[in-house]
């Protein structure tokens, strides 16, 4: 009796230990799917839009055909998110919220366009922003970069032109810029409000046409700057019809 209900068990463990394999491979498979836009103009709502249907949790997303404007109008968390092209759009609707929890490789241009509701581009985990596209940051807002967790640990390095009127940041994300950050409207701040985990800069800062760019967070967050002798390090500074500050 004893020989019998151990060999059942170590059966039963076998078919548990099978079924959660399984289990982790199709998880596994589903995060790794890709999924890619072949459409030119339409919302990613719209199955016939995407070679593989409207995306789903974890995917990877490409844009990569010669022209496309696409629009994100429902919440999701994906995995990378890749723009291949100049001519390639991406837009996040109002008061949508899309998550990014792997690299954003963004050679077109990515919009959030707030009409009023709170709108978000998200990452998880510290994520790379390459290539050479853009973000704009709508003239009316509230439009967000910033991290998913909301405890600050996010950091985003980012490579692209971050444009607009907004916020980098929000308080839950830190920030290292090799890139372009450009307040270029007069319709409202572009704030770059990072968490402890730390705003710094060997890019481009520039404030233009009215534009106004301010840089927030805990004290000595921003690491170029040194308080004591009020001076910058590393970086570019540009205020020519703007302002900047700190």
């Amino acid at each position: 009796m004893f020989s019998g209900s151990c060999c059942a068990s170590v059966k039963c463990f076998r078919i548990l230990f099978l079924l959660l394999v399984f289990s982790v491979l199709a998880t596994l498979a589903a995060a790794q799917t890709t999924d890619s836009w072949t459409g030119t103009t339409g919302v990613w709502s719209d199955t016939t839009q995407w070679n593989n249907g409207v995306p789903t949790t974890g995917e990877q997303i490409v844009i990569g055909t010669a022209v496309a404007n696409s629009t994100d109008d429902f919440n999701l968390a994906i995995g990378t998110l890749t723009l291949s092209n100049s001519a390639d759009a991406l837009t996040i609707a109002d008061g949508v919220a899309l998550n990014v929890g792997g690299t954003i490789n963004n050679s077109g241009s990515i919009s959030l366009a707030s009409a009023g509701s709170n709108t978000y581009l998200q990452i998880t985990g510290n994520i790379s922003l390459t290539g050479t596209g853009k973000i704009t940051l709508g003239s009316t807002g509230p439009n967000y970069i910033t991290g998913a967790s909301g405890l600050g640990t996010e950091i985003l390095n980012s490579a692209n032109t971050i444009q607009g009127v907004g916020n980098i940041g929000n308080g839950a994300m830190g920030f290292v810029n090799s890139g372009t950050v450009i307040a270029n409207s007069s319709a409202g701040n572009l704030f770059v409000n990072v968490s402890a985990a730390n705003f710094s800069n060997s890019g481009t800062l520039e404030a233009v046409t009215g534009g106004n760019l301010t840089i927030q967070g805990p004290a000595n967050s921003f690491t170029n700057y040194n308080g004591s002798t009020n001076t910058l390090t590393s970086g570019t500074y540009t205020a020519n019809g703007g302002n900047i500050y700190f």
